[in-house]
């Protein structure tokens, strides 16, 4: 770049458009990548409260428990659950 002093008003208009265009192409790449940030930490907060719960509805069965229709249907629920929201951050 040139001293300004020895430039025209218009060469330093271009200048000026030209650093706030590369200054806007930033502040949308923060944006940007805030908001996949704030997606990512819901999607991770969720699979983590699927998983807790899914931990502990593993750890309540015990040697000789009887394994039914309502235990099948709540592991498939929690299953369902992490898959989709796997499956929701794979897209």
């Amino acid at each position: 770049m040139t001293n300004p002093q020895d430039m025209y008003v218009s060469q330093i208009q271009a200048e000026i458009r030209k650093h706030l265009a590369a200054l806007n192409a930033l502040q949308e790449a923060l944006i940007t990548r805030a908001r996949l940030q704030e997606y990512t930490e819901l999607q991770f907060d969720a699979l983590a409260k699927v998983a807790r719960e899914g931990i502990a509805f593993v750890n309540a069965v015990r040697e000789g428990d009887t394994i039914g229709p309502e235990w099948i249907a709540r592991r498939d629920e929690l299953a369902g659950r992490a898959r989709r929201i796997i499956e929701d951050a794979s897209e």
